[in-house]
């Protein structure tokens, strides 16, 4: 998300944010901002950190009771809505003129990741294109969702960013791109971190381990995560927690 801090030092949200981790049902779709809840959170302390009310929090995400006894851990809940954009008046436009947006400028239907408007390939085309009618291939994200559980779609859409993480959604950064949190995309190279698939240690791509994982806390000899004799006694165990 774009984010802009007026004079008066609060924010505005010019573009739709992608959640780093769920939401649960009920967070506004047009959110311009995410907080990621750790151990600790309070809705007290989450509306201090980013200048909104208690309303307002419930507002932006209408499932949190009157007690915020309901907010998950490693959950995103919406801390900000997005402000409504302004159309071009110069050609100018996406997060190098305050959001603007080429749609009715009468110079273009398309922003480029430049940020100008237009109507050639140069604007519209994949990987060209920020916003507006854009032209996408059929498995191109149009709302930042990605990877299996969105029907193979990709984050080849520069607006959402280039990474899609294990979690199904695009963006860029470490919590997307890095080892052990991408499923696709211009990644960070794999090595190291935990297993995504149940194969580990260096027999496999990534060397990857197994702790902490669904699969198990140990990596055989033969490069697969799981519990027991045959993953983790003796010389069966190349990684974990291997017993004698």
């Amino acid at each position: 998300s774009t984010i802009v801090a007026p004079p008066s030092g609060s924010q505005v949200y010019q573009t739709t944010a992608v959640p780093a981790l769920p939401t649960q049902s009920g967070s506004i779709k047009d959110c311009g901002r995410y907080h990621l809840v750790v151990d600790g959170n309070t809705c007290n302390l989450v509306c201090l950190i980013y200048s909104i009310t208690f309303s307002a929090l419930c507002k932006l995400n209408t499932y949190v009771n009157n007690g915020c006894t309901n907010i998950w851990l490693k959950s995103s809940v919406c801390v900000g809505q997005v402000t409504a954009q302004a159309v071009s008046k110069d050609g100018s436009c996406g997060p190098k003129a305050e959001g603007a947006i080429c749609m009715g400028s009468g110079v273009g239907s398309c922003c480029s990741v430049s940020g100008y408007c237009g109507n050639t390939v140069d604007h519209y085309s994949p990987g060209a294109c920020y916003s507006g009618a854009c032209t996408r291939s059929a498995t191109s994200t149009l709302d930042g969702s990605c990877g299996p559980n969105a029907g193979g779609l990709t984050c080849n859409n520069p607006r959402f960013g280039l990474c899609c993480s294990i979690y199904g959604y695009c963006s860029n950064g470490t919590s997307f791109c890095g080892a052990g949190n991408y499923y696709s995309g211009a990644c960070n190279a794999d090595i190291g971190g935990p297993s995504i698939t149940g194969k580990c240690g260096p027999l496999f791509q990534g060397n990857k381990t197994c702790a902490g994982t669904q699969f198990g806390a140990c990596c055989s000899q033969y490069g697969y995560c799981g519990n027991g004799d045959d993953y983790c006694k003796g010389a069966n165990c190349y990684s974990g927690f291997c017993t004698k």
